[in-house]
């Protein structure tokens, strides 16, 4: 059985949603995001990333975080429910790392969307998987 809970990490935070950046020269991980627990003792965190928008035309990329427990095989990480003409170029893929850079791409008639719901999901052993949320605008080019 796998529980899913949202999660806090008592670590001091130097997570900054305006630059999409995380520091770790303080030994600190972000306190927003959620965790999932294994069978067999393993535990996923995967941290909110945050929001993203883009211009058509452009690519911007969103490091996605995450911590491991009791395992240290890859963890998968995917993207869903992008809109029409907007790619995650180089998802879905492996990491055996904490974290995991998307490059995302807006096409040049890319549906122009505000605040819409994309799913970050990161898989780990026996199918445990944690699934963050975040928005992302598409605005046409000015």
């Amino acid at each position: 059985m796998i529980a899913l809970l949202t999660a806090g990490c008592s670590d001091n935070s130097s997570w900054s949603s305006s630059d999409r950046s995380w520091s770790s020269s303080n030994h600190s991980l972000p306190t927003d995001g959620t965790t999932v627990r294994g069978k067999n003792g393993e535990v996923l965190v995967l941290y909110k990333p945050s929001n993203l928008s883009l211009r058509r035309g452009d690519a911007e990329s969103l490091t996605v975080r995450m911590r491991r427990e009791n395992f240290s095989g890859d963890v998968k990480v995917t993207v869903e429910n992008l809109p029409s003409g907007v790619e995650a170029v180089d998802a879905p893929r492996s990491t055996r790392s904490d974290s995991i850079k998307i490059v995302f791409r807006a096409r040049d008639r890319a549906d122009l969307v505000k605040n819409q719901d994309v799913r970050i999901s990161a898989e780990g052993p026996d199918g445990i998987r944690a699934t963050e949320s975040i928005s992302l605008t598409v605005r046409d080019r000015t």
